[in-house]
């Protein structure tokens, strides 16, 4: 299959000692300096609850519409009232989780949590998009999904493009996944939906503002 992030997860399992990898499509340009613009995302993300974070990072945020952080993220708070959020992994029929426990929250619901999950911890996947669910929008690679036995039903997110910071672990399962169980998705949709599906929330997208 095409998939952009073959060659990292490669890279990956031969070269173990890397804790994160970023990955940069060849044009693209960054005028200030790159080492802080990542130091500034990787710091954004490791402070970010997971309670709510699959919304957050479904929106852009904008200062002049949104106001301050903190009011976005008051505004996300007020619109998951009585809504669903993916909090710790989302059931898939082909994925084995309870072997994997260590992903589960420790809290057993969202409604339980006072947003302390996941600060201080390194993000998973980091992007500079947001995380959409691609299901029954226009993007040409939504359905572009191989070996699940739950087709397009599958919970996945989608980040483009293929550019991005991801954990060794998220890289292991993503290789692990394909090569041991013919199991893949589009390549701007693999490393985001494997959180989803694996970890629970535990990817972010850093504002423009934070980086």
């Amino acid at each position: 299959m095409y998939q952009y992030f073959q060659p990292v997860r490669i890279f990956s399992q031969l070269h173990q000692q890397y804790d994160f990898i970023w990955q940069f499509e060849m044009d693209a340009r960054y005028t200030g300096h790159l080492y802080h613009l990542l130091e500034q995302a990787a710091a954004f993300a490791k402070q970010q609850p997971r309670k709510h974070l699959w919304e957050r990072n479904s929106y852009f945020y904008i200062p002049t519409v949104h106001g301050t952080w903190e009011e976005f993220n008051s505004m996300v708070d007020r619109w998951m009232v009585d809504r669903a959020t993916v909090w710790g992994p989302v059931p898939v029929e082909d994925l084995n989780v309870s072997a994997e426990a260590h992903f589960l929250p420790p809290i057993l619901t969202a409604e339980k949590d006072i947003s302390s999950w996941g600060i201080g911890e390194e993000a998973d996947v980091i992007t500079w998009l947001p995380q959409f669910n691609p299901a029954n929008t226009g993007w040409p690679m939504r359905d572009v999904i191989y070996g699940f036995a739950e087709g397009p039903a599958i919970p996945r997110r989608s980040s483009p493009v293929a550019m991005s910071r991801l954990s060794a672990r998220v890289l292991r399962i993503m290789h692990t996944d394909l090569a041991e169980k013919g199991l893949d998705l589009g390549s701007e949709m693999s490393p985001t939906s494997i959180p989803c599906t694996r970890m629970g929330p535990s990817g972010v997208e850093p504002p423009c503002k934070f980086r």
